[in-house]
């Protein structure tokens, strides 16, 4: 019986290699999860700015095919939308989602800077001088559309536009 006494004891549990192994595993994971959120945040926030937009566009387009005219609110050139009171947002209500009736309107990227322009002169064209608030890098020369509606981050970048802008 004396073999008995040196037996090794077992132990339950795990060692440390087992334990620093699968930590460096979990997080090596958690890294590859972290970029490709990144990536999906950025497409729903492109996404999410595209879908506002277009809204905001149809909802002109429809008021001005049903009633023969712009909405009146929204005359008078290039418009911040979050400063130009609630007018515009009473007179295109029936044509818009009740996302883009509340208080404060916000691009996918959280941008509150949010402009709009309508060819007022029926030719189809938005001309390079109507964008008053781009910086002049920015501007397209001219677009085919009766409305144009784009947002500004921060520091005064286009974040995002209806004319097809991609980062």
């Amino acid at each position: 019986m004396q073999g008995r006494k040196h037996q090794r004891h077992r132990q339950d549990g795990f060692s440390l290699l087992e334990l620093l192994i699968v930590l460096g595993i979990l997080s090596l994971l958690a890294g590859l999860g972290a970029g490709g959120s990144r990536g999906v945040r950025q497409w729903l926030a492109v996404n999410e700015t595209r879908s506002l937009f277009m809204e905001i566009e149809n909802a002109c387009q429809l008021y001005r095919m049903e009633r023969g005219n712009w909405p009146s609110a929204l005359a008078g050139g290039e418009m911040d939308l979050n400063e130009a009171g609630s007018g515009w947002r009473i007179q295109l209500a029936s044509y818009m989602e009740r996302r883009v009736l509340d208080s404060i309107l916000e691009d996918g990227f959280g941008n509150t800077r949010v402009y709009l322009i309508l060819d007022d002169d029926g030719d189809h064209w938005i001309k390079s001088e109507q964008f008053e608030t781009l910086d002049a890098a920015m501007v397209p020369s001219r677009i085919w559309s009766r409305v144009a509606v784009y947002s500004l981050d921060a520091e005064g970048h286009l974040a995002g536009a209806n004319w097809g802008y991609d980062e």
